[in-house]
């Protein structure tokens, strides 16, 4: 097997919600894919004769180091009406479910950049933002990832994105 040091990816990630630069984050930014998968069985067989995936999710996490307005929104999943530039206030309390495009973009194989867009993302966990004197304000996010039936194979299962390397 040969290996390629410059297929070693280091760097920075930079982070876009709805097309805005959310700026710093403080943790690296985590893109993790689950699959749960069910185990066919047969009364021929002892064993599991095949699996068959019932299942995906996928995620992307980080912890935002600008906690401006719009990167509190998007995390605590506010309502894009809530924030009043005018007054630069926005108020707290939506109701409503609202999805994000999400864009990351990192070094990539090869001395390239890698290119990550997720069509539609909802954040389903939002930590607590500490106000302290010794610490930064970050504020952690959890985005859930849904599949968009705008993007789709041949077979007509839809995609949570797509990743281009350039």
């Amino acid at each position: 097997m040969s290996v390629t040091d410059s297929n070693v990816i280091v760097g920075k990630a930079v982070i876009s919600v709805d097309s805005i630069d959310v700026g710093h984050t403080l943790d690296a930014v985590n893109v993790r894919l689950e699959r749960d998968y069910l185990d066919v069985e047969s009364q021929q067989r002892k064993g599991i004769v095949k699996k068959v995936k019932i299942l995906e999710k996928m995620f992307v996490a980080t912890t935002l180091g600008e906690a401006t307005l719009s990167a509190l929104k998007a995390a605590w999943d506010q309502a894009a009406m809530a924030t009043h530039a005018e007054t630069g206030s926005a108020y707290l309390g939506s109701v409503d479910t609202n999805e994000h495009t999400i864009t990351i973009v990192v070094s990539g194989p090869n001395n390239g950049t890698r290119t990550l867009t997720i069509y539609r993302a909802v954040s389903v966990d939002a930590g607590e933002m500490t106000l302290a004197r010794e610490e930064v304000s970050g504020v952690p996010v959890e985005f859930e990832c849904l599949k968009s039936t705008d993007y789709t194979d041949a077979n007509g299962d839809p995609y949570f994105g797509q990743i281009v390397d350039s």
